[in-house]
């Protein structure tokens, strides 16, 4: 144990607790790669809370952060056993900034955090009838750029990472079962223990780890989540760029 852990606190509690969500990741034998080429694997749960946590000023704060951070890597490697690539660090950093800046609600907005991530990822994830494979989408911000490119005017000041955004993923979660539901043609219901694809490239593993690469080297991921902190960018076409990559990777489906 580090000397920050080993420190007597509040902040020492949630990094204990944080050790036993590493022992989780360790457990469970996923790689837990990152799109940072610099260090290849993603920060663990201990590293972001020693990273993000003050002493003093994170006194109220801690143990709920690191319930919700736990609760977010359990909920993943549920939802997403599949998942390759694991960095979450600005997604920590926005929910504890975010909950900061709440004052006296701060706990509340973890808490919030906490519910909305676990409630999102089981509606999108391997156990719903959306059955998406990866939340490297959500992660990453491909979804959030889509979603301020269709009216920057409103959305624009809206983070990735910020519990407004949240709702709406959670709303278009309930939107797709809906259409899966009715029988839509685009999103139909699946066979059993087929993930779903609606894109028109190959998202198999070794296609999603080859496509993600090689647009994080090019500059072309909206929210580079491996920095603890990012300026996130939504004004490329980043669902085009991407769908070009593919292509120019041979990788149509």
């Amino acid at each position: 144990m580090s000397e920050f852990a080993a420190s007597a606190g509040p902040v020492s509690a949630a990094i204990e607790l944080l050790q036993r969500a590493d022992e989780r990741l360790r457990s469970s034998g996923i790689q837990r790669l990152s799109l940072d080429d610099r260090r290849g694997r993603a920060r663990g749960a201990v590293e972001l809370g020693e990273c993000l946590l003050h002493q003093d000023a994170d006194a109220h704060l801690a143990l709920p952060f690191a319930e919700m951070l736990r609760n977010l890597i359990e909920a993943q490697l549920s939802h997403f056993p599949e998942n390759l690539f694991w960095d979450i660090d600005f997604l920590a950093s926005s929910a504890l900034c975010n909950a900061r800046r709440a004052g006296a609600r701060g706990v509340e907005t973890l808490e919030s955090y906490d519910a909305l991530l676990r409630s999102m990822y089981e509606r999108f994830g391997s156990h719903s009838p959306i059955r998406f494979r990866y939340v490297h989408d959500f992660t990453y911000g491909f979804d959030w750029a889509k979603w301020v490119r269709k009216d920057p005017e409103q959305r624009a000041q809206v983070g990735p990472f910020d519990l407004t955004f949240l709702r709406v993923m959670h709303r278009r979660g309930h939107e797709l079962l809906e259409l899966i539901d009715a029988g839509d043609r685009e999103y139909p219901t699946l066979p059993e223990g087929q993930a779903r694809n609606p894109f028109g490239f190959k998202r198999d593993p070794v296609s999603e780890v080859e496509l993600l690469t090689a647009l994080a080297r090019a500059g072309a991921i909206p929210v580079c989540t491996w920095q603890l902190e990012t300026t996130p960018n939504w004004e490329r076409p980043f669902a085009d760029i991407r769908s070009q990559r593919a292509r120019q990777l041979g990788l149509d489906d």
